[in-house]
């Protein structure tokens, strides 16, 4: 069996008013995306990527994760993304 570990940067608030800016902010394959809502929260890593190179498909599942619909949008959403060193 073979173990990794993931060390994370400290995360950086993204300053978006609603999810196509978000969207517009993203660098797929570099950044790994934070969102936390009301007690919620949910965290994909950078290389989640791989598997949903597309922005759209990477925030909705993103969203599922956390317990939201796909589609949802709160003005109160933070979104951070942080970076990550694998060992």
């Amino acid at each position: 069996a073979e173990i990794g570990i993931s060390v994370l940067s400290h995360p950086h608030a993204i300053e978006c008013a609603g999810e196509a800016e978000l969207l517009a902010a993203l660098n797929p394959d570099q950044v790994g995306l934070i969102l936390s809502e009301q007690g919620r929260r949910a965290l994909f890593l950078p290389k989640v990527w791989s598997d949903l190179p597309d922005p759209r498909d990477f925030l909705r599942e993103l969203k599922r994760k956390g317990g939201w619909p796909a589609d949802y949008w709160s003005a109160d959403m933070r979104a951070e993304r942080f970076s990550a060193e694998y060992f």
